[in-house]
């Protein structure tokens, strides 16, 4: 995985502006069983909130994550790049190769 870059001075004065831009057009999305959701990282911003599980296995969430690669959309920066070559989250039993 590739190394994020330094972050240069314009870049680190513009931080706050961007963090105000994200509070102000923040929404919040509750997803229920068999909803789907689709979202570009490459052009938004996420994040999650905390969540416990079940103890019982039959009442386990089950979350399934498809990243699709569509080129003509947007170029990819090296970020997005690096992603193209796998992925294996712990805790994990299948690995996706993206191409």
């Amino acid at each position: 995985m590739s190394a994020a870059p330094e972050i240069t001075a314009n870049q680190n004065k513009g931080i706050p502006l961007m963090e105000q831009i994200c509070e102000d057009l923040y929404f919040k999305i509750s997803l229920e069983r068999g909803d789907i959701q689709f979202a570009n990282n490459a052009v938004i911003l996420h994040t999650r909130e905390g969540f416990e599980d079940w103890a019982e296995l039959e009442s386990r969430r089950q979350l399934w994550r498809l990243w699709l690669v569509q080129p003509e959309i947007r170029e990819a920066n090296p970020y997005i790049l690096q992603w193209r070559n796998g992925v294996h989250p712990k805790g994990t039993k299948l690995r996706v190769t993206l191409n």
